[in-house]
C-alpha cells in the first residue's frame, strides 16, 4: 500500500508539472514529496528528528524514509537509515537519558517511573512519544528494531490482550517467585502471613536520587490494610497492576499515543503481542547455516577460501551466547529479520593479512572486514576478542 501510495503522488506530479516535470523539478524537491525526508545533525539527533517530525501529518511518517547527516555526503541507499536508528535508539535508551531503566537480569528496558524527577513532565511525554512514532516509521521501513522489552509492553501496544502473571514474571523473575511462594504459603505449618511478612499495601521504594517514596496500592487505606492469607491474592493482583500499569501510566500513553499516529490501520489489531514482537524486533533464531549461504564476499574472497571455510567452522561452533555476539558485531543487533537470516546479506571482504590486527565491521551494510590469518586457531582467537569486547545497540 505505502509503495503503491508513493507511485500514485509520482504521477499526480507528472500529470500537475507537465510530462517533463523530472527534467525541471529540482530533484530534492521531488525526493521530499515522495519520501519522509531527516536531516538530522548526529550531536543532535533527537532534538533535530523531534523538530522534524512534530510537523509532520500522520500520513507523512508512514513514507519511505531517507536519512541525510547534515554536512555528510552520502545517498540513504538502507545503511544510513540503520545507522540512523541505531545512533537515535541508543540515546533515547540510555539509563543516563532518564527515559528508561535497565534490568541487568532480564537484559530488558522498562520505562522509569521517576522519569518526571529528571526533565519537565511535558518534556519527557513528548520524548516518549516520540519513541513510539519511531518504532512505527520502522515498521513501515522493514527495519528491525533491538526493542529489549517485555512481552508485556507489546500487549500493551495492542490492548487486546489482558496482563497476568506470566507477564509479571517476565517483567520481574525474582518478584513473581516471592509472589508464588506468599501464594503457597501454608500458614498451619509455619505462621501466620501476617506476622510472618509484616507487610501492608503500601509500597515503598528508592528513586533514582536515593529518596525513599511510597505508593498506596488502596489509594488511602493501604496503611492500615495489613497483609493476610484472606488477602494476599488480593495485594499480588493489585501489585502487578501497580508495577505495569499505573506506576508508567503517563509515560506509557505518550508512546503508544505516538506508535498509533503511526500505526492506526486496523490489521495491527489483528497481531497478537507475540507476532507484533516479531514484527518489530524480529526472531532470535539462529540459522547460521542459512547466514552462511546468503553471505557475499569481496576482495578477492570466496566461499571456498581457506580463511572462508574457517570462519565458518568456527562460527558454526559457537556457543549460543557468542553466536549473538558474533551477530551484533557484524550487523550492529543479535536479532533475525522475520523470515529468518537467510534474508540478512553479510558481506565479508579481506582486510590484508596482518595477524595482529582485529576483524572490525561496518554494521550499517552488514560487512566484515576479516584479515586472513596464518592459521586458524589465530583467526579464533582475534575473532573471539573482537566479538566479547564490542557493544552493540541496533538493528538489522
Amino acid at each position: 500500500r505505502q509503495h503503491r501510495a508513493r507511485r500514485r503522488r509520482m504521477f499526480d506530479l507528472m500529470l500537475g508539472g507537465g510530462m517533463n516535470i523530472l527534467n525541471n523539478i529540482n530533484r530534492n524537491q521531488l525526493i521530499e514529496e515522495l519520501d519522509l525526508v531527516l536531516n538530522v545533525r548526529r550531536n543532535s539527533i533527537i532534538q533535530d528528528t523531534l523538530g522534524i517530525l512534530q510537523l509532520q501529518e500522520p500520513g507523512d511518517l508512514r513514507k519511505r524514509l531517507r536519512i541525510i547527516f547534515d554536512g555528510e555526503q552520502g545517498i540513504d541507499q538502507g545503511g544510513l537509515t540503520k545507522e540512523y536508528f541505531q545512533l537515535i535508539m541508543k540515546e533515547l535508551f540510555d539509563p543516563n537519558y532518564g527515559m528508561f531503566s535497565y534490568n541487568k537480569t532480564t537484559e530488558n528496558y522498562w520505562f522509569n517511573r521517576d522519569s518526571f524527577e529528571l526533565a519537565d513532565t511535558k518534556t519527557m511525554l513528548t520524548n516518549y512519544e516520540l519513541v513510539g512514532k519511531l518504532v512505527g516509521v520502522a515498521i513501515y521501513n522493514n527495519t528491525i528494531l533491538d526493542l529489549r522489552f517485555p512481552r508485556v509492553i507489546f500487549k500493551k501496544l495492542l490492548e487486546n490482550e489482558p496482563i497476568n502473571f506470566t507477564d509479571f514474571r517476565d517483567y520481574d523473575p525474582e518478584m513473581a517467585k516471592g509472589f508464588e511462594q506468599l501464594l503457597a504459603y501454608k500458614e498451619e505449618n509455619d505462621g501466620d502471613i501476617e506476622s510472618i511478612y509484616c507487610r501492608n499495601f503500601i509500597v515503598k521504594y528508592k528513586n533514582i536520587f536515593g529518596m525513599e517514596k511510597s505508593y498506596d496500592l488502596l489509594h488511602g487505606k493501604g496503611e492500615e490494610t495489613p497483609l493476610t492469607k484472606a488477602n494476599r491474592q488480593k495485594y499480588v493482583d493489585l501489585y502487578i497492576k501497580y508495577a505495569l500499569i499505573e506506576s508508567i501510566e503517563q509515560q506509557f500513553n505518550s508512546f503508544l499515543k505516538g506508535f498509533k499516529t503511526v500505526c492506526d490501520s486496523e490489521l495491527f489489531m489483528k497481531y497478537s503481542s507475540q507476532e507484533l514482537e516479531l514484527l518489530i524486533c524480529g526472531s532470535t533464531e539462529f540459522d547460521f547455516d542459512a547466514l552462511e549461504s546468503s553471505t557475499r564476499y569481496e576482495d578477492g574472497l570466496h566461499k571456498d577460501s581457506k580463511i572462508v571455510r574457517e570462519f565458518w567452522t568456527i562460527a558454526h561452533n559457537l556457543s549460543d551466547s557468542d553466536k549473538r555476539r558474533l551477530l551484533t558485531f557484524c550487523t550492529g543487533s543479535d536479532r533475525v529479520p522475520i523470515n529468518g537470516l537467510g534474508e540478512l546479506i553479510l558481506t565479508i571482504s579481506k582486510n590484508g593479512n596482518d595477524n595482529s590486527k582485529l576483524p572490525t565491521s561496518h554494521t550499517c551494510f552488514n560487512h566484515l572486514l576479516l584479515p586472513e590469518y596464518s592459521s586458524k586457531d589465530i583467526l579464533k582467537e582475534r575473532l573471539l576478542l573482537a566479538i566479547k569486547n564490542s557493544e552493540g545497540f541496533g538493528l538489522l
